[in-house]
């Protein structure tokens, strides 16, 4: 089912949203074309309300910074040559994917200790 971007007034809400994207790939996204099946939309805003739950209670991932790398990482496969700003993006993508795997660690423990101390399910 299509319909028209103009009269649901999309790209109202597309430019109130591009304000809160942190990465390329999200901007991305934003620029596919939308699902109107009822159901995926349903899965999409429960998805989104669990991650906001998440947000509000450990705060925002790190993932400040991130680009994508993906043709970076394929040139530099292929014997290409990456400049400066190139290898300093892939730094800080390898920055952030450890502190999210240490935040994803201390989260476990957090959850395994009040799960053996009071006897959550």
């Amino acid at each position: 089912m299509k319909y028209d971007y103009i009269t649901l007034e999309y790209n109202k809400i597309e430019n109130q949203l591009i304000k809160y994207l942190k990465t390329d790939y999200a901007k991305e996204i934003l620029d596919q074309d939308l699902e109107f099946d009822f159901d995926s939309i349903k899965n999409r805003i429960l998805e989104t309300q669990d991650a906001l739950s998440s947000i509000y209670k450990l705060g925002d991932l790190p993932i400040s910074g991130l680009t994508n790398v993906k043709d970076k990482i394929l040139r530099a496969k292929s014997n290409g040559i990456l400049n400066e700003i190139e290898l300093n993006e892939i730094v800080n993508l390898l920055n952030n994917y450890k502190l999210f795997e240490l935040l994803l660690k201390n989260l476990l423990f957090a959850l395994h200790f009040y799960r053996y101390n009071f006897s959550l399910p």
